[in-house]
């Protein structure tokens, strides 16, 4: 039988505070029903496109290597 470890005060101590709201912020989260889930990453992953336009590079040139048969915007929406 596994032995679980005990929750510890230590982690109630301030350097661990944005540790429990990133996992407070997940778990509301995961609360929301699907769709909204759903429209709230793809408005995350357009807003990480446009402020990490070296990585969009990369990814569309990658994807223009593996999928030379695919047009541009096909390719575009891939990313």
């Amino acid at each position: 039988m596994t032995h679980l470890p005990k929750f510890s005060a230590a982690l109630l101590h301030p350097r661990y505070w944005l540790l429990w709201l990133g996992i407070g912020l997940l778990w509301l989260v995961v609360q929301l029903p699907y769709p909204l889930i759903y429209r709230l990453g793809t408005g995350l992953g357009r807003l990480a496109m446009r402020l990490m336009k070296r990585r969009a590079k990369i990814a569309n040139r990658n994807l223009e290597l593996c999928f030379p048969d695919k047009s541009e915007q096909e390719r575009h929406r891939m990313v």
